[in-house]
């Protein structure tokens, strides 16, 4: 094992367990195993792109590098270690530029009755537009005689 080294989590698979570092000083890819990431007992081990982490560089069978003891920087906390604050997944379109938010599913307000009575399905911002027909404008403008 050598010196604590400073890296940035390149991607991780939490499902997987494994994923890549890259050294702050080297620029060189280290492999990560979640048997080499040092939490508390009971924590889910789990990294995410763009973290920093310390981590001390070993070799495994084959003679390629890999992050051992990998723990904040300078021993501190991981994301994975904060209970208060949730990590959110952000997705990009298919060219990779905006963000895209992810909803909470389910389904959009308004519905078959909505339809029933001429008018659209409420949109995402959750209001109802209706449209009238020709035929409902003319009733509502023109005079209507009443026989008394």
């Amino acid at each position: 094992m050598s010196e604590s080294k400073i890296g940035s989590v390149k991607w991780f698979n939490n499902r997987k367990g494994f994923g890549f570092l890259t050294d702050m000083d080297t620029k060189d890819e280290v492999f990560v195993h979640f048997s080499g990431v040092d939490v508390p007992e009971g924590v889910f081990k789990a990294l995410y792109e763009g973290e920093y982490v310390s981590y001390s560089e070993s070799t495994d069978d084959k003679g390629k590098k890999v992050a051992v003891n990998v723990t904040g920087v300078k021993g501190g906390p991981l994301l994975c270690q904060n209970e208060t604050k949730r990590v959110y997944l952000v997705t990009k379109d298919e060219n990779g530029n905006a963000p895209l938010r992810l909803g909470r599913g389910g389904q959009r307000r308004g519905g078959q009755r909505d339809n029933q009575r001429g008018g659209q399905r409420g949109g995402q911002r959750g209001g109802r537009r209706y449209e009238r027909s020709d035929q409902e404008s003319q009733e509502e403008s023109s005079p209507v005689e009443e026989s008394a």
